[in-house]
């Protein structure tokens, strides 16, 4: 992967590296102005990524500022009360609307759990499975056209 760092040490230039956690060499997916973090850890955007999710799961399947994680089905969401908001990631424009309706798996009770508004982050990578399994299961859809 070629990382360029315009955002520190700008006078480095580009530089080519295999990610440590994932072992692709250049030719993963482009990234310009990669932070500090990645640079240092030397790991792509998607590694990357998917070490932020698994943090969440070590803070009990909630963000720093208490959003719901929620994965079900190999996806991984992020819901979060209009008094918390979107998460910075993602702004307010992306807050979209729908509803995400599900159980959590260690609930005996089973109660369905509405969602205010949520983000699918993403498909979990196969790889990845083990260390982010599900903790909920979806009981119905969001509407057709809807986040």
């Amino acid at each position: 992967m070629t990382i360029e760092s315009p955002d520190t040490d700008a006078d480095a230039g580009s530089r080519v590296v295999s990610c440590t956690l994932c072992g692709r060499p250049d030719g993963s997916e482009p990234i310009h102005g990669i932070g500090a973090r990645m640079r240092r850890d030397q790991v792509c955007y998607s590694c990357d990524w998917w070490r932020t999710c698994r943090r969440y799961r070590t803070l009990g399947d909630r963000d720093d500022d208490g959003r719901r994680i929620v994965r079900a089905g190999g996806r991984h969401y992020m819901t979060w009360t209009p008094e918390q908001g979107p998460p910075p990631e993602i702004g307010e424009s992306s807050a979209g609307p729908g509803t995400l309706y599900y159980v959590l798996l260690d609930d005996p009770t089973a109660t369905v759990i509405e969602s205010g508004p949520y983000w699918m982050m993403g498909s979990i990578p196969d790889s990845l499975r083990d260390v982010l399994p599900d903790n909920a299961r979806i009981v119905r859809e969001p509407a057709r056209g809807a986040r």
